[in-house]
């Protein structure tokens, strides 16, 4: 019988005894006793019962106890028979008593990688050479890169990559109508060349936006012939398409009308900037710049990009 329900038992037998004991007399009491022997008999006849009742449940609740250590040892020494026979995950793999008792052997170092050779070493034509010098000199020396690939179309008239990187480049010298010549030049290798077609449709664009503020300029002109902001716009044009002459003519009219003036600083820089002394441009172009003319600031911004 489980502990509880034996326990539950004698807790029962108990209370009913103790009802009867004290609802009623004892059968063996005559009914003529004195009250004080009637009480002694319920006395003796409850520590007889008491007795051996008391005596079970003691003995049930040190089984019980027993029962509950013995639980406990055996779950303990059964978790600690798995933890014995678990492998622990980074224990070295048992082998001969010699691998065992060697030490450790390093991987060897690698070996250091050979250093690349520039690009262009590599290049099949003569061609491919000064294109892949254009592209590793593009940051650094922009210049160089232009001359570099118009050497490069010299060599090879049909070079469709040539054709696509110069017209780029023009593009962004503002030399829209060579930009646009170029990628019609490789649109004619390569019809399907997206970049030369986007090169193409974007100087086209610029091209035409640039003839009509020549247009616009020249009706500035005929109205107030010493605007400097006309003069100025009318010497930039001039320059993006290779007339430097007329350039020099027009920075000297507007040295006459303003010598001090930002627009005239900036005049000086971009003739300086196209014959290629780069950084006294950019130190007139800062100095217009403080003086407040944004286009200047524009320009130096740009050659301390390319490193001027």
């Amino acid at each position: 019988m489980p502990v509880n329900a034996a326990r539950a038992a004698l807790w029962n037998t108990f209370t009913a005894a103790g009802r009867t004991l004290c609802m009623q007399p004892p059968l063996d009491a005559p009914p003529d006793a004195p009250q004080s022997l009637k009480a002694l008999a319920i006395l003796v006849a409850f520590g007889l019962m008491v007795v051996p009742a008391a005596w079970l449940f003691l003995s049930l609740r040190s089984a019980e106890g027993r029962l509950e250590a013995s639980a406990s040892k055996s779950l303990n020494e059964g978790t600690s028979a798995a933890n014995a026979n678990e492998a622990p995950r980074d224990a070295p793999v048992a082998g001969p008593p010699d691998a065992a008792a060697a030490p450790p052997q390093r991987p060897p170092a690698p070996a250091s990688a050979p250093t690349p050779e520039p690009a262009w070493r590599g290049a099949s034509t003569p061609a491919d050479r000064k294109l892949a010098r254009a592209h590793s000199v593009e940051l650094s020396e922009p210049e160089r890169s232009r001359s570099l690939l118009r050497q490069a179309l010299e060599l090879s008239p049909k070079n469709e990559r040539a054709l696509r990187m110069l017209a780029a480049k023009m593009l962004v010298d503002e030399k829209h109508a060579e930009a646009a010549q170029l990628s019609e030049r490789c649109l004619e290798l390569n019809p399907t060349n997206y970049a030369c077609a986007r090169v193409k449709e974007d100087a086209v664009k610029m091209e035409a936006a640039q003839l009509r503020a020549i247009q616009a300029t020249e009706d500035c002109l005929r109205k107030d012939p010493n605007a400097l902001p006309c003069l100025y716009a009318k010497l930039n044009f001039a320059l993006v398409r290779g007339k430097v002459r007329e350039a020099q003519t027009l920075a000297e009219q507007v040295a006459r009308i303003d010598p001090r003036s930002p627009i005239t600083l900036t005049a000086r820089a971009r003739l300086e900037a196209a014959s290629g002394h780069y950084g006294e441009a950019r130190v007139r172009f800062e100095s217009a710049c403080r003086q407040g003319f944004t286009v200047a600031c524009f320009r130096a911004e740009s050659l301390r990009g390319e490193g001027f």
